[in-house]
């Protein structure tokens, strides 16, 4: 009996023993700092952009502080003109956003009617005063416009890619869409009504009035705000509170029955960067993908030519191909609309 004692003593001793080993092993896989067993990461568009972080309240900007940092960033988009165009016709100017920077190339969101004079040569102002001229083949277009209608076939979008070796800051994008209520900012460059040359930034604020779920097929607007606008501000950028840009503005909204009090209507910037991705850009791609952040911009000199532009028809007047030559109208209300890449005009 002895000898069967003593191995069932045994065999409760390693019983006892892995019971005590396991209660440990299970409280040290408990304790912080454990790894989980899966790991389900949130994602924004297939991982473009990290998705918005929740940003501390302390990082609100002043409507003055916003308005710093869309000074910087807004520019003046314009098709060029050649000596012997009739500028008050031939002039079709529009606005933009520097959303993006790889080397010393940059990239401007702005409207697709914006650039519809196919075969003209465009212009981007920066705030300092600069004017970089591209050709048409360096603008991306995410829609068509039907030139009879006017109606846009996808998404009243384009970017436009030129190169400089100054560095200018780069707006910092924001992928949510925001709530009804929230205050935003649109900055741009308006007309005048007496088709002067003088051109002065204009700057306004408002709150969201409504989001579409789903974008409107003329165009991909979905954003509705109150903020006033006027012609020649479309292509420029909706920013949040953050000084993030939030939207692309484009039009002026009337209201509707399911929709009231509505101002002004621009596309969520989400849909821009999709876009791109689609296109294969490698535009909000990281480490490509490196805006300033605002509040590096807030404290920043602004030169004058950030507000004012004296006179808008010499700005964008050159000699880049004679007017007697060109195969196409150098731009404006006689020029073609955007069609497909065989009938473009080079």
């Amino acid at each position: 009996m002895v000898p069967s004692i003593a191995k069932w003593m045994n065999t409760g001793a390693i019983l006892v023993t892995m019971i005590v080993l396991g209660y440990f092993i299970a409280k040290s896989s408990a304790q912080p700092g454990a790894l989980p067993r899966t790991v389900n990461p949130k994602r924004s568009l297939e991982g473009i952009i990290p998705p918005p972080q929740k940003i501390a309240q302390t990082s609100v900007l002043t409507k003055d502080e916003v308005n710093q940092v869309a000074k910087q960033t807004t520019v003046l988009v314009a098709n060029g003109l050649v000596k012997g165009d009739d500028p008050t016709t031939a002039l079709d100017p529009g606005s933009g956003i520097l959303i993006s920077k790889i080397g010393k190339t940059y990239y401007v969101a702005t409207n697709l009617h914006v650039v519809a004079a196919r075969g003209s040569e465009y212009g981007v102002r920066t705030y300092d005063g600069e004017v970089y001229f591209v050709p048409y083949k360096n603008i991306y277009t995410f829609g068509k416009q039907d030139e009879n209608t006017n109606r846009i076939d996808g998404f009243d979008l384009a970017i436009i890619q030129f190169e400089s070796q100054k560095n200018y800051p780069i707006a910092k994008v924001n992928l949510g869409a925001g709530s009804v209520g929230e205050p935003v900012f649109v900055s741009g460059w308006p007309d005048p009504e007496d088709k002067s040359p003088r051109r002065d930034y204009r700057f306004s604020q408002g709150k969201v009035t409504s989001i579409l779920t789903v974008p409107d097929p003329d165009g991909g607007y979905g954003l509705y705000y109150s903020a006033a606008t006027r012609r020649g501000m479309s292509g420029g950028p909706v920013f949040n509170t953050y000084g993030e840009v939030v939207g692309i503005h484009g039009r002026g909204g009337t209201a509707t029955k399911q929709i009231v009090n509505i101002s002004n209507l621009g596309i969520l910037v989400t849909y821009l960067v999709n876009e791109a991705k689609k296109s294969q850009l490698q535009t909000f791609i990281p480490p490509n993908y490196s805006p300033t952040e605002p509040r590096a911009m807030i404290a920043a000199p602004i030169p004058i030519e950030a507000t004012v532009v004296p006179n808008i028809y010499q700005s964008f007047t050159r000699d880049f191909i004679p007017s007697s030559t060109r195969d196409c109208p150098s731009g404006g209300s006689g020029s073609l609309l955007l069609g497909g890449s065989d009938d473009q005009c080079n």
